[in-house]
């Protein structure tokens, strides 16, 4: 799958390694498609293009909680994610 949009980490947990097997010096690099599952791709980029069109008009919205589905080594997890 494509990553429509530009992003970036800016600071991971030293937990990621338990949650996720990744160490975070790993995790930094690892590209979108490897950071979260496709299900949980589509819910980030249709709250991005949602995003996007509020701030265009004017709007800003509260930030809300998500929960998107992350791969891990031999397993996947459902953590938290708050997005503003």
């Amino acid at each position: 799958m494509k990553s429509y949009f530009y992003y970036w980490l800016q600071e991971i947990s030293p937990s990621v390694y338990q949650l996720r097997g990744f160490t975070p010096e790993e995790v930094m690099q690892q590209p979108l498609e490897e950071v979260l599952c496709p299900n949980s791709i589509q819910v980030v980029i249709n709250v991005m293009e949602n995003a996007l069109k509020n701030i265009a008009s004017g709007i800003i919205l509260p930030g809300r909680l998500y929960e998107l589905e992350q791969p891990g080594r031999g397993a996947k997890i459902l953590p938290d994610c708050y997005h503003r």
